[in-house]
């Protein structure tokens, strides 16, 4: 049973996903885990002559009463979204270059408007 925390963070990845497929994105994987964490989601843009692999994290938030949901990622998470999109391409026999970090950040308010940013190439 999920609580609502979890619920928040469930529907702004199904948020997020619908948006990225919306701006031309083609969704490869998500909730991808491994001893070391989870990927939310891992796309590429269609019509990107690069063809780079995305790995995104989704922060999802009620509010910003705490501050945007982007501060809630540190350096630490940084490096473990590195980690972890190195360890998605070796597990995918997928030696693709290049490849990105990309982080969604959504708010759903209480009346549900939704405001979503799009940070690409957090880090690389």
């Amino acid at each position: 049973m999920q609580n609502s925390k979890q619920l928040l963070g469930a529907s702004g990845e199904e948020i997020a996903v619908d948006y990225l497929i919306s701006q031309g994105y083609v969704v490869f994987d998500r909730n991808w885990r491994s001893k070391s964490g989870e990927i939310d989601i891992v796309a590429s843009e269609k019509f990107n002559s690069q063809d780079e692999l995305i790995f995104i994290e989704v922060k999802t938030r009620s509010s910003r009463d705490y501050g945007d949901p982007i501060e809630a990622i540190s350096a630490t998470k940084y490096l473990r979204m590195y980690r972890l999109a190195l360890e998605w391409l070796s597990e995918n026999s997928a030696s693709r270059e290049p490849w990105r970090l990309d982080v969604i950040s959504i708010v759903i308010s209480r009346t549900q408007e939704i405001e979503i940013d799009h940070l690409k190439r957090v880090c690389a």
